[in-house]
């Protein structure tokens, strides 16, 4: 049964290509809206398929929004790829359950890319999330993000009235840092402790010790007050250019990121779910930091059923 399914969706996407909605995000499968993912979902994406005009009949509607299930995207867009393989995927399920949806964070591009992949059910907090990435299954690599993290320190340069370009490694430029996100500051000497310097990390060991001080100087108890008070002083040296987010072909600016952020209590990370940044941001995110010096830095967040 299941090399039929599989033959199937091969033969569908081969032969009819693809058809595309407005949206870019794993769909549930349960295109009728009835609470449950059944064979008749299947049939039903199929059936759009065959015919993108398809709509649902007079006793059962479509729902093309969740119909994406297992998130794939057209080359260079971020329009939904509606295939037999979303078919095939449904009817697998429901048969044998043997998908599961994976969360894949890349820190880079080209060949040098480093990549996080683990399975989730969207419940977990950020916390968790990040927790278990620091936990040690993934030391191999961390060790291979080492590097990416002084090279990314090297080229935060922020900007002053005057023109003025300084590194957050310097003694001024820290200062300015700490003035731009000190109403987010929860504890002072956690924070002080994170003042880089010169200091250059060798291992994912250090990384973690990192990480867990970053908890302590801002922790989830920073009120959307605070971030929206910070926006200003910190777009101020950096400039909103700054650090972009694209979530679903949509771009977003540093100071917009600021907004969502507050408006969506997003910096509360111990209660923040993966569904709740998927929700705010989409399924296909791209972070993307350039420097005053011209360096960019980026970060892929993928969802895909697989």
């Amino acid at each position: 049964m299941k090399k039929k399914i599989l033959c199937l969706s091969l033969a569908t996407v081969m032969s009819l290509g693809m058809a595309t909605s407005a949206f870019a995000r794993v769909g549930s499968g349960d295109v009728n809206s009835d609470g449950n993912l059944t064979a008749n979902d299947s049939s039903m994406i199929l059936q759009y398929v065959l015919d993108n005009t398809y709509s649902g009949s007079e006793t059962e509607t479509f729902d093309l929004y969740e119909a994406n299930y297992d998130g794939s995207l057209i080359e260079g867009s971020y329009n939904d790829q509606i295939t037999a393989n979303d078919a095939a995927m449904v009817l697998q399920d429901n048969l044998f359950k043997e998908t599961a949806l994976y969360m894949d964070v890349t820190l880079g591009q080209g060949d040098t890319a480093v990549t996080f992949t683990d399975t989730i059910d969207g419940t977990e907090t950020v916390q968790e999330y990040v927790d278990n990435i620091m936990g040690g299954n993934f030391d191999a690599q961390l060790e291979a993000s080492v590097d990416k993290f002084n090279v990314f320190m090297d080229n935060v340069v922020f900007s002053g009235v005057s023109g003025n370009e300084t590194s957050i490694r310097t003694d001024l430029g820290w200062s300015k840092f700490e003035n731009a996100v000190s109403d987010c500051i929860t504890d002072q000497d956690a924070f002080n402790a994170l003042k880089i310097g010169d200091t250059r990390f060798t291992t994912a060991q250090e990384l973690k010790d990192y990480y867990a001080t970053v908890k302590q100087a801002f922790a989830p108890t920073i009120s959307s007050d605070a971030i929206r008070s910070t926006k200003d002083k910190f777009v101020a040296i950096t400039g909103s250019d700054y650090v972009t987010l694209t979530g679903d072909g949509t771009t977003i600016t540093l100071d917009q990121l600021f907004d969502m952020v507050a408006e969506n209590n997003l910096q509360a990370y111990d209660t923040v779910t993966i569904n709740d940044l998927r929700d705010t941001f989409g399924d296909h995110i791209v972070i993307s930091a350039v420097s005053n010096t011209g360096v960019e830095n980026t970060m892929t967040i993928e969802f895909a059923r697989r």
